[in-house]
């Protein structure tokens, strides 16, 4: 999803050549064929967006998964950018990195001071490596590696399957599945009391293209001691509420029931992205107004798909 948005803007935006191969051409977790690619390629400035996600039940079901994955395909592409020379490393953090008790809006400075939420584990103790690994290169090799940790993400090039998405895609689909079934009710995971933050994908790629055109000393004033950054959404909302909204949009008008029994994760879960306040950036899309985009979005991929 950010990937595609990335690509997109950067191939508007840019004169360069922008190299994106799918997994099926650079499988990351092969560092062999990673290496070759970085070999026969004059590769200057790398965005890693790639990763095994998934919501709450995904995490849950295959934490092994989640933990290789993810650190493997991290691991390899910022040891195999430092080799080949590229001058310039953007990498992502993930919001479950933090500790489940951390006060609230979390701040970059919370990181590994407690431990992170069950229900995510494998993922975050992945992304937590990812991080202290790009810390490390840049302070033994002076590798110029930049890290930006986002809150939950949504927009075009999600995907809908409920066995594996994220809760924004998973109501998108059970709401329109429901209004096209014309279904009396629908149950939500939880309780709906946990409060969530979300951004929208566009918002975040352009920020990612802001922070990697920085030149290395504004970068490193303005991450300051934790040398990495926290992007937060367009506000925090209940999973009820969301629920209601997304309902909303999607033109649902039945019961929505919640159903407690289930895991809820953490119960608030909201970064502070204060040092990138302070620079002027905020961001652009109203969770109202991303909503709506990302409806656009899932209509065209189930439209294709039925």
């Amino acid at each position: 999803m950010v990937g595609s948005s990335l690509c997109k803007q950067l191939m508007d935006l840019s004169n360069d050549i922008v190299v994106h191969e799918p997994r099926s051409l650079l499988d990351l977790t092969n560092q062999t064929k990673l290496e070759d690619f970085f070999e026969n390629a004059e590769i200057s400035s790398v965005y890693m967006m790639a990763g095994l996600v998934g919501g709450i039940k995904a995490n849950n079901s295959f934490p092994a998964e989640f933990l290789y994955q993810n650190m493997i395909m991290n691991s390899n592409l910022i040891h195999t950018a430092y080799k080949f020379g590229v001058k310039r490393l953007l990498i992502l953090g993930s919001a479950c990195m933090y500790p489940v008790d951390a006060n609230q809006p979390v701040r970059e400075s919370s990181l590994m001071t407690g431990p992170v939420e069950a229900t995510n584990e494998g993922y975050a103790i992945a992304k937590i490596a990812a991080v202290k690994m790009a810390e490390m290169y840049r302070r033994q090799y002076n590798f110029d590696v930049r890290t930006l940790i986002p809150t939950n993400m949504y927009g075009p090039g999600d995907h809908y399957d409920l066995e594996n998405c994220h809760v924004i895609p998973a109501l998108l689909r059970k709401f329109h599945e429901a209004k096209l079934n014309h279904q009396n009710a629908i149950e939500i995971w939880g309780s709906g009391k946990p409060l969530r933050d979300f951004l929208f994908v566009d918002d975040f790629a352009r920020l990612c293209i802001k922070i990697m055109d920085l030149d290395k000393s504004r970068y490193q004033d303005l991450i300051g001691v934790e040398p990495y950054l926290n992007v937060g959404g367009s506000g925090e909302v209940s999973i009820r509420d969301l629920s209601h909204l997304v309902a909303n949009i999607v033109g649902y008008k039945g019961a929505i029931v919640f159903d407690s029994t289930k895991p809820d994760g953490a119960a608030r879960k909201v970064l502070c992205s204060e040092k990138l306040s302070n620079m002027g950036w905020n961001p652009e899309t109203t969770l109202s107004e991303g909503l709506k985009l990302a409806y656009q979005d899932f209509l065209r991929v189930y439209e294709v798909r039925k």
